[in-house]
Formats: C-alpha cells, sequence, structure tokens
C-alpha cells in the first residue's frame, strides 16, 4: 500500500512544511503519460499505478483476519448480536442479517441450517434464504467483506440468492453502525455497506493508517508510532512552473488546533533523479517531463547506475 522514500540530497522531491526527522512512506496512485497518437486518432497514454497490480485477497476465519501488510488483525465478532438481527427495510423488501452467525431469529427457509441473510416480501412475509453464515471474514484490496453464498435460487434457478457486505470505517459513531442496502446485482447478489467503528484505528504504533497518503515513523517512549501526516483530497495542481500535490486532515499538531499537511513539490532536476524506488522514480519523471512541457522548457532525465 505505501511505497518507502528515501530522499537523497539534490532530489527534486522537494516536501516541505511541518518539519520532522523520520522515515516517510508515500501512498502514490500515479497519473497517466502521454505517449502518441495513431492515424485513426487514438490517444495513447500509459498509466503506471498499483490499481492495475493484482488483488491482495486475505481471507481468515472466526470472523477475524490477518492483514500482514498492516501487521493487524481485524476481528469483527463484536458486531454480532445475540439477542436481534439486524433488519434493513426497502420498499419491497426486508432483509435480517447477523455478522459471522446465523439469524437468531427467522422464519421459511430462513429459519432452516445456517442462514445468515434473509429477504422477506413484505407484502407476503415469506422469508427466503439469502445466505449461509460464515466467518470468512476477507481483506480484499483495502476492503473488509464477508460474503454470505448459496442461498435459495432465483431467476428459474439459474443464480443462487447471496450477501455481500462491505465494513468501511466511520469513527464518529458512538455504536456499532447498521448496514445499509446498496442493491441487487443481476445474479442475485445484495450488497449492503457497514460503515463502523469497528474497521477504523489500528492500534498505536501497528502500521500506516490505512487512509493516510503519507505518514512518518518516529520513535516516542522507546516505541515506534506511526502519525498520519495527510490524506488524498485532491489531483495534482500547477502552481508556477512546478506541479504540487498535497495532501491534508493527517493527524492533530501539537497545537491541537491544525492538522498536519504534506506539500510535495515536483521539480525538473535536468542533472540528475536520484531516488531509491524505480517505480516512483518513473512516476516523478512523467510529472516531470508534463511540468516542463506546460512551459516549454527542455527537460532531460538521467538515472545513475543502481538507482
Amino acid at each position: 500500500m505505501f511505497e518507502r522514500v528515501v530522499i537523497e540530497r539534490h532530489n527534486p522531491v522537494k516536501v516541505t512544511g511541518f518539519l520532522l526527522k523520520g522515515t516517510f512512506f508515500l501512498s502514490l496512485q500515479g497519473s497517466p503519460v502521454f505517449q502518441s497518437v495513431t492515424k485513426s486518432c487514438e490517444y495513447i497514454f500509459t498509466w503506471q499505478t498499483p490499481a492495475a497490480c493484482p488483488l491482495k485477497r486475505v481471507t481468515g476465519e472466526g470472523c477475524q483476519v490477518s492483514v500482514p501488510e498492516l501487521s493487524y488483525q481485524f476481528d469483527l465478532n463484536s458486531l454480532y448480536n445475540p439477542d436481534k438481527d439486524y433488519e434493513v427495510t426497502t420498499p419491497k423488501y426486508k432483509y435480517s442479517l447477523n455478522v459471522c452467525e446465523k439469524l437468531v431469529s427467522s422464519s421459511g427457509s430462513c429459519a432452516e441450517g445456517n442462514v445468515g441473510g434473509c429477504q422477506e416480501e413484505i407484502a407476503n412475509s415469506r422469508g427466503i434464504s439469502a445466505g449461509i453464515a460464515n466467518g470468512n471474514l476477507m481483506y480484499d484490496n483495502g476492503i473488509l467483506r464477508l460474503n454470505y453464498t448459496n442461498g435459495a435460487a432465483c431467476h428459474d434457478n439459474v443464480y443462487e440468492r447471496s450477501m455481500a457486505i462491505n465494513f468501511v470505517c466511520d469513527d464518529t459513531l458512538s455504536d456499532n453502525g447498521h448496514p445499509v442496502f446498496i442493491g441487487e446485482t443481476r445474479d442475485c447478489t445484495y450488497q449492503f455497506e457497514w460503515a463502523t467503528r469497528g474497521v477504523c484505528t489500528l492500534p498505536s504504533g501497528a502500521a500506516c493508517p490505512t487512509n493516510a497518503a503519507a505518514c512518518l515513523q518516529t520513535q516516542e517512549g522507546g516505541q515506534t508510532k506511526y502519525i498520519n501526516l495527510g490524506e488524498v483530497t485532491t489531483g495534482p495542481t500547477m502552481e508556477g512552473d512546478h506541479l504540487v500535490l498535497r495532501y491534508d486532515s493527517g493527524d492533530p499538531c501539537p497545537s491541537g488546533y491544525e492538522k498536519r499537511s504534506t506539500v510535495i513539490n515536483f521539480d525538473c532536476d535536468p542533472e540528475a533523479v536520484r531516488i531509491k524506488t524505480g517505480a516512483v522514480a518513473e512516476w516523478i519523471k512523467a510529472v516531470a517531463f508534463e511540468a516542463m512541457r506546460l512551459s516549454n522548457r527542455e527537460v532531460r532525465v538521467r538515472y545513475p547506475a543502481g538507482s
């Protein structure tokens, strides 16, 4: 998720603002680079981005999942309600579900076996299984998801009903939150989003916060601590003759009145680009070329051996 960047002297990447001593981590999504125009008026771009890399998917059990990249284990057992199922109502249906365990109260086919999700038509109160409960919590490319599959058949027995529950962070909530119905796919998958505090905060010193675009690793009281230096809010902008990328709304400053932010100025160095991470260097080169193209100046970038 994060690229570790070592910034050396004369590097064209300048991080300004809050002065801290430590190791910075940048999460870079890259940007498109124009390559050529074909005879058929096709404009060809390349875009180096982690979004095109294979998805990192980890599946756990027991309503827990350990994510090696974060050095953290998510545990959603606290969301299970042994007294009452969670209910979500739409104009036509009522959905009942619980977390990692079978329904507490149900009717119709939902009362059979280990049904974890139920669809009930409001007009006739008939319950239909929307998936079997399980504790196979999944971390899929930054998203926590719980899938209930093997529900009752639908569309003339072509598909089986299922539920997909995505858990998202909301640290403003004072309770466990509640699922919200998002929609139904053509293959009878009922999609829900569940905002909850249970997936927000990593323990102190565990790793860079998942929502941080830049963070600081430092030592405090003999322990490693990670500080959020800003989150992605907007894309890069041109200021004068150089490109600027800003990350805002990080952790509070020591004063408590403002939040930390990171400002990255991308400038062209015609002599060399000295940076340890090849993928980041390619991204910087592309940005520098575009910046200088906009200012009608020539740019040459050379990579020293071993960079």
